[in-house]
């Protein structure tokens, strides 16, 4: 299928075109999750993405199980009237049936200017999760009285025992690791691993950060985090031993109060409609869920 993407002047994306999709990216700067330099290449193995550019815009497809799946345009607001009309196109020119995933409200409501009986559904599970970003340096106020409570709990029990690092050359390796013998129960766990290993080793070109929690000298928790927009920051990745309480909190408290100082929203991705990573979210007491639109032509 990918010949008919090919034949259309399409290239299939590799590592070597960080620079070039990052540099279209940052024209528009989404704050929708899975529009973020790390999502995109940490899921690169998973979903095959091929991209299209010209002067002004970028189109991104990915391939994944014989469904093709559009990304919004990577573009300034002023060239969506140009982008736009070649993705509603796609169909006919790659002659199979495509998906508009994830698509903001903007997005949405521009081309319904250009097709009117153009219909979307919500789609609940794909809501990201944005937050106030100081309040994870502090957790303050009365509704996060129980993380403040897991925080203490943290620090009543690991106060002269815990260590935070920047995830840097001299500790990656170690992190690693860790990912390596995370459980892998089916096939997108095992590929997530592999992509957050990946991830790990080009952080620097991807522009991530990552911090990590040692206790008693062992890496138990780590994180990574990457730029949306000038307000926003993606957590990309969240990995923790849940059986210690209060170290999701300590993390996040640790990292956040060193970095992106100057940003104001957290987005933390979505839920997949998992009822526990819902409730988990929630507990954080979101400032507002960001709708997207799934659309199919």
């Amino acid at each position: 299928m990918e010949s008919n993407l090919l034949v259309q002047g399409f290239k299939e994306v590799g590592y070597g075109d960080i620079e070039l999709i990052k540099g279209y990216l940052e024209l528009k700067g989404y704050g929708e999750s899975n529009h973020n330099l790390v999502n995109i290449f940490e899921w690169l193995d998973y979903y095959r993405v091929f991209e299209y550019h010209e002067a002004g815009f970028m189109l991104l497809i990915n391939l994944f199980k014989g469904q093709y799946n559009v990304y919004m345009p990577f573009c300034r607001s002023e060239c969506l009237g140009k982008a736009l009309p070649l993705v509603l196109d796609l169909k006919e020119k790659i002659a199979a049936p495509i998906h508009l995933n994830y698509y903001t409200e903007e997005i949405y409501a521009a081309l319904k200017e250009l097709r009117p009986d153009l219909n979307a559904a919500k789609d609940r599970d794909s809501f990201d999760y944005i937050y106030d970003l100081a309040s994870f340096r502090t957790f303050k106020g009365k509704k996060y009285q129980k993380k403040r409570n897991h925080l203490n709990n943290f620090l009543k029990n690991y106060a002269d025992r815990y260590q935070f690092e920047m995830i840097d050359d001299h500790n990656v390796e170690e992190v690693m690791n860790y990912v390596d013998d995370l459980p892998g129960f089916d096939e997108s766990l095992l590929f997530e691993k592999r992509g957050i290993i990946k991830v790990l080793a080009y952080r620097d070109r991807l522009k991530a950060k990552g911090g990590l929690i040692r206790i008693d000298g062992k890496v138990e928790a780590f994180l990574i985090a990457s730029v949306l927009n000038e307000e926003m920051i993606q957590e990309n990745v969240e990995k923790v031993n849940h059986e210690i309480v209060g170290l999701s909190q300590i993390l996040l408290k640790e990292f956040f109060s060193r970095n992106y100082l100057n940003c104001l929203y957290l987005n933390r991705e979505d839920d997949m409609g998992l009822e526990n990573l819902r409730h988990s979210k929630m507990s954080y007491e979101p400032l507002y869920l960001l709708e997207k639109y799934d659309i199919s032509l």
